[in-house]
């Protein structure tokens, strides 16, 4: 749409004096380069959002690994450290603050964390997804995905089941 519209106005100004030309040159890069930029921030966000993140898939049933799960409705979503016997987690609230950050807000403690992100495609092995976090209170700073890991869950009730679901699926089929 952007480029458009400045094509559409190169085209009248294109007459115009040499410094209204390379004012408007400008302008467009300028628009281009933003359009490009909350293209690829909404990119990782949407990768980020609605998936779930391991650290890890364990070797043995007795291995820990993280999770972290993040989903839009409600913004909320949880960091858990588990093996196939025993688990413990923490549930949070996030307000995306854009250029890859979000606040994270942990309602037991009422603690406030400031975090970065990139979440990704990438080729890791069996994984389609890479997730880097720094600034998390909890968990791991290195997390992968894969296609089909997504999930719908309204509340952190639906997203406790939906993650010891996965957890049945994927984690000890893992660990045999």
């Amino acid at each position: 749409m952007y480029a458009r519209i400045a094509l559409h106005l190169l085209r009248k100004l294109a007459a115009k004096p040499k410094t209204i030309w390379f004012g408007l040159v400008a302008i467009l890069a300028v628009v281009i380069g933003v359009s490009a930029l909350r293209a690829r921030l909404d990119a990782s966000s949407s990768v980020l959002v609605g998936r779930i993140w391991i650290d890890h898939l364990p070797k043995k049933d007795t291995e820990h690994f993280e999770v972290f799960v993040a989903i839009e409705d409600g913004a909320v979503g949880v960091f858990e450290r588990a093996s196939v016997y025993e688990g413990a987690f923490e549930v949070f609230k996030y307000e995306p603050k854009g250029d890859g950050r979000l606040e994270l807000l942990f309602p037991q403690s009422k603690k406030k964390f400031d975090v970065t992100y990139e979440a990704k495609a990438c080729r890791d092995g069996d994984f389609d997804y890479c997730l880097s976090l720094s600034g998390a209170p909890r968990g791991a700073s290195k997390y992968v995905s894969k296609k089909g890991w997504e999930l719908e869950a309204k509340d952190p009730a639906e997203l406790e089941r939906a993650i010891r679901g996965w957890e049945e699926k994927y984690v000890e089929t893992a660990a045999d």
